[in-house]
């Protein structure tokens, strides 16, 4: 018997897990790396944004800090939604 699960269903499940605060940076490490691989090896794969540029924080610090790149504020690399 085989079975198989889409790879948007995949990617919406992973994608949900990577926004728990309590699930540790290995974990995610290892999460987006398995993603990654079947999102490219399916031609699916269309990148990444940080969680953390989509926050009240992040928007006062933007406004704080024109001129600097918005991975300074990024915390957490794995702390990601795949698009």
């Amino acid at each position: 018997m085989t079975k198989t699960i889409q790879i948007s269903v995949l990617k919406q499940e992973i994608n949900s897990i990577l926004e728990l605060p309590h699930i540790g940076n290995d974990e995610k490490k290892g999460l987006c790396h398995i993603l990654e691989k079947f999102l490219l090896k399916t031609k699916n794969y269309k990148g990444y944004t940080y969680n953390e540029l989509f926050t009240a924080d992040y928007h006062n610090w933007r406004l704080l800090n024109p001129d600097k790149s918005p991975m300074e504020f990024v915390k957490h690399e794995y702390n990601r939604t795949y698009i």
